[in-house]
């Protein structure tokens, strides 16, 4: 298999409705099914050809399931659906806030990513960020790379490493405070980001980013 030809969405909220009508554009012949119980969020995904339902189908047949629910409704949502225990696809979460972890010990498998696309699925351009678990087989990580990278261009997370900011020297030493003044204002400007331990210790992080990029299509 070389792409995703059908998936599930849960949630037809503006992240999910957006990530919906997004991929039916960039990919016209896969089949999509929107579940969510609120029948009201359901005009704009009928009027772009989506199938919508309520519940989750069991078993789920699709090849790909995208959660797209508020965070905070992810814990009663997978207790209310066991048969995504038993689901052997890849399961791409789009929830902030729930990291990889968390996701793989609720769900209870290792086949699972996070992806930030909604905003260029909404207008069909910019980028899609994402991070797999560490077992994700390489064939999922390339189903999920082709399927966001027809909307944009698509950043994976590779490897990310966190180091200690060391002084090396005295000199160094005398320059801890205005290191630190000057990292605080690179922050501010979101020119940089980094984290501090409770005793002040810096930690900066360097990363390896995969880009890839659909020219097979685009928008009209």
């Amino acid at each position: 298999m070389t792409e995703i030809t059908s998936a599930v969405i849960i949630g037809a909220g503006p992240m999910g409705s957006a990530i919906a009508i997004g991929l039916k554009k960039s990919s016209p012949t896969i089949a999509l099914q929107v579940i969510d119980p609120d029948i009201t969020r359901w005009d704009a995904l009928i009027n772009a050809g989506i199938s919508t339902t309520q519940h989750l189908p069991n078993p789920i047949i699709s090849e790909a399931i995208v959660i797209a629910i508020p965070p905070q409704a992810f814990g009663g949502f997978s207790e209310n659906n066991p048969q995504l225990e038993h689901y052997t696809g890849i399961i791409i979460s789009v929830m902030a806030g729930i990291n990889l972890s968390a996701l793989t010990n609720q769900l209870k498998t290792s086949q699972i990513c996070r992806v930030m696309p909604n905003l260029p699925c909404a207008i069909n351009e910019g980028v899609s960020v994402s991070i797999f678990a560490p077992e994700t087989t390489q064939e999922n990580n390339t189903l999920v790379r082709e399927l966001f990278s027809k909307p944009g261009l698509f950043l994976k997370l590779v490897e990310r490493h966190t180091l200690p900011l060391l002084y090396y020297t005295p000199q160094w030493q005398l320059l801890r405070t205005s290191l630190r003044n000057e990292f605080e204002n690179w922050a501010r400007q979101h020119l940089a980001d980094y984290a501090t331990d409770q005793c002040g210790n810096i930690y900066w992080s360097y990363e390896i980013i995969e880009f890839s990029h659909s020219t097979m299509w685009h928008p009209t």
